[in-house]
């Protein structure tokens, strides 16, 4: 089989994956992103120490289309993981269509996110930090992100000035070992899409909260600001497409059971993130079209793969070990 991760959290993704697959029994060809070499450097230490047998793990690292296309479309590959961007994708079902018609490769994709977080408090220093978190780390371009905010109507002041306050004190990160959430950005042509959303924004009459920190010390590295939305049109194309870089929205309800029907008008539904007493946020879950809801903490905190719904998955969404998707399960009857 073969495995195919996008650069964010590569290592974690292609385990995820690899870990039930050679307990399943396969031979697997892993296609690491040429944005996160290191993974490579780090899988290839790890099969060496344990002295992992020859040809067992494959792991290739390369931009080549035609190589792409092969790993594709290959007989001998029987099945597919893909993680990565919905453009991305997009260019592989196709390709992966026309193979799987002859030979019907089992494919398994993980795209596209648009998570909901929700409050049901007031913004104290322990939420706030735990919640603002689930937005920022990864600059809003990781599938665990949170990139929209439900609050209550009645805390929306509070929420707005702990936000303004929070943007204006954001400064980049110098180095690995620095506190700040606020990374470089490794696609420069996010900051095309950047722009693009924000205009989208402003043409739904929606206020902008912003970070306002000058980049003039740091021109050498890329950064996109973060920037939360506000008072956006209940019907707004973008509360319900992709959110490519750090441009999240702030929204408000008047009560909890508000809530599932403006979250669930995306075409997205990797994690929905829920902050309060879980009595109260019980009620709320169940009515939340998501594959995973986790309790005052981020969705990035979950070891294992998520199985997600709507565009976020494709495929078939199997990662147990010796499920339908790794290997080949014979029923004796």
């Amino acid at each position: 089989m073969a495995i195919i991760a996008s650069w964010n959290l590569s290592l974690r993704i292609v385990l995820d994956r690899l870990i039930p697959a050679l307990l399943a029994g396969n031979a697997v060809i892993v296609k690491v992103s040429s944005q996160s070499v290191i993974t490579a450097f780090i899988l290839s230490d790890m099969l060496t120490s344990v002295d992992a047998p020859k040809g067992l793990v494959n792991i290739i690292v390369t931009n080549d289309l035609e190589v792409k296309k092969t790993l594709l479309c290959h007989p001998g590959v029987k099945a597919l993981s893909f993680t990565g961007s919905l453009e991305t994708t997009n260019t592989i079902l196709p390709l992966v269509a026309q193979s799987a018609m002859q030979s019907f490769k089992k494919i398994q994709i993980s795209t596209g996110s648009k998570n909901s977080a929700v409050v049901l408090d007031a913004p104290t220093e322990e939420n706030f930090t735990t919640l603002i978190s689930s937005f920022i780390a990864g600059q809003g371009q990781l599938v665990w992100n949170s990139s929209r905010l439900f609050v209550l109507e009645k805390y929306e002041k509070e929420w707005v000035e702990k936000i303004s306050d929070y943007l204006s004190k954001q400064r980049p990160s110098e180095g690995v070992e620095d506190a700040s959430l606020w990374t470089p950005c490794l696609k420069r042509n996010s900051f095309a899409k950047f722009e693009e959303i924000k205009k989208t924004a402003y043409e739904d009459k929606a206020k902008l909260l912003e970070c306002t920190y000058a980049l003039s010390d740091l021109q050498k590295k890329v950064f996109l600001p973060a920037v939360f939305t506000k008072d956006m049109s209940r019907c707004s194309t973008l509360q319900q497409d992709q959110i490519h870089s750090p441009v999240y929205i702030l929204s408000t309800v008047k009560y909890p059971f508000d809530v599932p029907k403006y979250s669930n008008v995306s075409y997205f539904g990797f994690a929905a993130h829920l902050w309060g007493e879980p009595e109260k946020l019980s009620k709320l879950m169940t009515d939340l079209d998501v594959g995973l809801v986790t309790y005052n903490k981020s969705s990035i905190d979950v070891a294992g793969a998520v199985t997600a719904v709507k565009q976020s998955g494709f495929g078939l969404q199997d990662f147990q070990s010796f499920g339908a998707f790794f290997s080949n399960v014979k029923k004796l009857t």
